[in-house]
């Protein structure tokens, strides 16, 4: 990655949401930034990654956030608090993460010189009826259009916001989702052994924790020799997250094995493993997923809009949970790789070669680094 910057040290402000937001998927950026010599301040919800996030050479700051669902009042002690802290930063750039991040910037102005968005997918809008979606889009043009650069994870996302007029199109950019290290992932095709069916990510339900749990459990009914396993960390229902009781309690069927939060997910990928994401949400491309392509795992995936170049190059499949045949189609999917190893290895394989062309984080680093830069 590069180590110096093109022109003068700049004050660069990142905006997210959650403090885990940015050490899950953005801490390579940051590094990035910092050795090439700019100063960054981080401003963000969530203090538990505060420590890591330091450690890293960056400033962090606390903003509250508050629940998925705006309220006007969590709005507006939100938004008070982030322009105190970015009036007194004076930054030159503010790069904001998640798309309630970039609401509350596009509300401050910005006063910073450039404002550059990144739109990691639709999140719960992607949930939304077609008239709130529309309503949504609507309010979001005045304050998108103030940013320089508007950079998205799938072309989808794009093509619908620069065609609903809500980003100039010489202002849209595209990166691959936030990219992996590939040389922390080490590719793994073991010849033998049962299935692992893994799901790790946060515990919403718009991630399709119970979708996953349903699949599990109808595994177990028909006698099917895979194992489920499950990470990620507990969301507070009133922010969407999914019950913890109805997690233990599968677990406690036998069902699944919960593995909770964990800050390194690769020792669940050393057998024949499945990466799983079985999401509602509106994604851009799904970190876990390419994962699991950076550790040779074929992918069983929901019909993710944009994102079914995860699956292009015959390494996994996609099932419309919109039918009442997906499970079976998902079931199929995972005893035919339970009796076919040499299909596993194929598919994993494929991953594998996949994720090297075109989610390595180098790329998608230097990408934002020659916008910010630039």
């Amino acid at each position: 990655m590069p180590k110096k910057q093109k022109g003068p040290r700049l004050k660069i402000a990142v905006v997210a949401t959650n403090s885990w937001y940015l050490w899950n998927f953005r801490k390579e950026t940051l590094v990035a930034l910092r050795e090439a010599g700019h100063e960054v301040l981080c401003l963000c919800g969530n203090r538990d990654y505060f420590e890591r996030l330091s450690r890293l050479g960056v400033e962090v700051r606390y903003v509250e956030f508050g629940p998925r669902r705006v309220r006007i009042g969590t709005l507006w002690q939100t938004q008070r608090a982030l322009r105190s802290q970015l009036d007194n930063f004076g930054p030159d750039i503010v790069l904001g993460f998640t798309l309630l991040a970039n609401v509350h910037v596009g509300l401050w102005g910005p006063k910073a010189r450039r404002w550059i968005a990144m739109i990691a997918g639709q999140g719960a809008l992607a949930q939304y009826g077609a008239l709130r979606q529309r309503l949504t889009l609507g309010l979001l043009r005045p304050l998108m259009q103030k940013a320089s650069a508007v950079v998205f994870q799938n072309e989808v996302d794009l093509a619908e916001w620069t065609d609903a007029g809500l980003v100039p199109p010489n202002r849209a950019h595209l990166v691959a989702g936030s990219g992996v290290d590939l040389a922390a992932w080490r590719a793994v095709h073991p010849a033998e052994g049962p299935i692992n069916v893994l799901c790790h990510a946060r515990l919403l339900r718009a991630k399709g924790i119970g979708h996953f749990l349903s699949l599990a459990k109808s595994a177990r009914e028909k006698g099917l020799a895979a194992h489920f396993h499950l990470a990620g960390f507990a969301i507070p229902e009133t922010h969407g997250g999914f019950p913890i009781a109805e997690i233990k309690a599968a677990e406690a069927r036998g069902e699944i094995t919960f593995h909770g939060a964990l800050d390194d997910v690769r020792p669940l990928f050393q057998g024949r493993t499945v990466g799983c994401l079985l999401s509602e949400y509106g994604e851009g491309k799904p970190r876990s997923l390419i994962e699991a392509l950076a550790a040779g795992c074929p992918v069983l995936m929901s019909k993710i809009r944009g994102c079914d170049d995860l699956i292009r190059h015959a390494n996994g499949v996609s099932v419309d949970l919109g039918s009442s045949g997906w499970m079976a189609e998902a079931l199929d999917f995972i005893a035919a790789l339970t009796a076919d190893e040499d299909l596993y290895r194929a598919m994993g394989e494929r991953s594998r070669a996949l994720a090297q062309s075109k989610f390595d984080v180098r790329d998608n680093v230097t990408k934002l680094l020659e916008l910010v830069e630039g």
